[in-house]
Formats: structure tokens, sequence, C-alpha cells
């Protein structure tokens, strides 16, 4: 973690790993990381905890290894990933607050992006679900 320049909280990897420890040996198998990370490129409704994947969709991102993401690095791996489905919006957005307007992004940038994402994406979930739920009656019960 100090080569991404970032400084986890205390217990912080502690818990990357106990989310997906499925044997709750304190470490992660080979096996233990596939499934994890199949399970959060397969998971629609954002429930899996993601805070390992994070990582290691960081550092599948930084192609060339100095612990930055450019932009280029970041377009050709979501071409990758999702074909012409992702917007250039989403690059331009991830990259608009670049602390030092390199054109590249630290793990933390990138981390605080996809917390962002995934809090908007929840956001909108519940947002749909009170929709859903408008108009119902309140405590009572139909015979």
């Amino acid at each position: 973690m100090a080569s991404l320049s970032y400084e986890p909280a205390k217990g912080e990897l502690e818990d990357m790993i106990w989310e997906v420890d499925e044997n709750m040996s304190k470490s992660l198998s080979y096996q233990e990381f596939s499934i994890m990370y199949r399970r959060v490129r397969m998971d629609a409704a954002g429930v899996e905890p993601r805070k390992l994947y994070t990582l290691a969709d960081f550092m599948m991102n930084d192609k060339n290894g100095d612990c930055k993401v450019a932009m280029d690095e970041a377009v050709q791996l979501m071409f990758m990933r999702y074909g012409k489905s992702f917007s250039q919006d989403e690059i331009k957005s991830l990259f608009k607050d670049t602390a030092d307007k390199s054109g590249t992004i630290s793990f933390r940038e990138f981390r605080d992006y996809v917390e962002r994402q995934h809090d908007a994406l929840e956001k909108k979930r519940e947002d749909a679900k009170l929709k859903s739920m408008k108009g119902r009656p309140k405590g009572k019960t139909f015979e």
C-alpha cells in the first residue's frame, strides 16, 4: 500500500481480507480471490464487499506499474470490460478532479470515485424503492 501512496486506516487491510476470507484463515487463497473477483463483477445489486476488488481493479488499470492510472489506461480497460457501453463522460468524470492535473489518478482518487459511484447507485435504488412504495396504504391489510 505504501507504493500506492496510500495509508490505510487502522484495521482497513484486515477488513479487506476479512470480507472475502471464506475459511477465516486471515489470509486469501487464489481461489478465494477469484471467487471475490467474480462475485463483484457479477453483482448488479451492489451488495458484494468490494474494497479488495477496488484495489485489484486499480492495479489492473495501472498497466505500466507506476502506481498511477492514466486516462488512456482506464479507457482501454473500460472498453475491454464493457465494450462500447461505457461512456466517455464516465472516464472524464473520473479524471476531472485529479489533484495534480497530470492526467493520472492515484489509488485514493480512484477509490473515492468508485465509492461515490457506488453510493450514487445505492441512492438511485433507494429512490426507486421509495417511489414504488408511494401510494401504498400504510398499516392496512386487505382481506
